[in-house]
């Protein structure tokens, strides 16, 4: 019987067998992060991002504590998910399948994750540690990218939060409003600021596509602006690369 007419009686051109493999639910977490191909190779070869993460980050208090890379790379995963809270790390854990395909042996608990979080906030080498660890990976990604000029979008994205310190944003929603730099090319953050969420997206632009070039490595810089198409847009100059901005 041909594939075809079997299809029109309601044949289908497989079996179902009961299996006790288990399933994974988030398996897109895996394939855009490649996360056992990708850690090996960032630990031996290319960025070591780990290794750059536990230098610039305070040891752990014991022979017993987690290093800062296990603590960052999942809050990774997690925020790719759509995780929004740190007890979303639970349903990664409990992902036993997608846990051995990314090669974790271990997930702190979120209090875990919280209190390193506040102590990160506290510590002399924390935020400016992270800080640190974008840069090195900036250099590693744009020293393997054939382009010399690139194009900086910026922009301000609203997170809502429930928190007493939030100020309301122009979405009428209490949150945070940070401003971010984007190298069009690559398709890579380059550099952040952190704001309250009352804080106009054209404020200090000229400071931070200060900050968005110091975070080039050498032989890469910004030479164009994408002006903002949202409610805020910021300023650009003319091009230095010849051309509209």
């Amino acid at each position: 019987m041909s594939l075809s007419k079997e299809l029109r009686q309601g044949i289908l051109p497989f079996r179902i067998v009961q299996s006790d493999e288990p399933l994974v639910a988030r398996e897109s977490l895996f394939s855009p992060t490649r996360w056992r191909r990708l850690r090996r190779e960032l630990s031996r070869t290319a960025m070591k991002l780990p290794e750059v993460i536990d230098r610039e980050q305070p040891a752990p208090g014991s022979g017993q504590a987690y290093w800062s890379s296990s603590f960052v790379i999942p809050l990774v995963l997690m925020l790719h998910g759509g995780g929004k809270k740190l007890e979303d790390m639970r349903e990664i854990k409990a992902e036993m399948s997608l846990m051995v395909l990314l090669d974790i042996k271990d997930l702190p608990a979120s209090s875990t994750m919280g209190d390193w979080l506040r102590r990160l906030g506290e510590h002399s080498r924390g935020l400016p540690g992270l800080g640190r660890v974008r840069k090195h990976g900036v250099d590693e990604v744009l020293k393997r990218h054939a382009r010399t000029e690139y194009r900086l979008d910026v922009d301000a994205t609203v997170i809502e939060a429930a928190k007493e310190a939030a100020q309301w944003t122009y979405k009428k929603e209490k949150g945070y409003r940070p401003l971010l730099g984007f190298l069009f090319e690559p398709s890579l953050i380059v550099a952040d600021d952190f704001r309250d969420g009352n804080v106009p997206a054209q404020a200090g632009a000229v400071e931070f596509l200060e900050l968005c070039q110091r975070m080039m490595p050498k032989g890469k810089r910004i030479c164009r602006l994408i002006p903002g198409q949202r409610d805020e847009p910021l300023c650009c100059r003319p091009s230095a690369c010849g051309g509209s901005p």
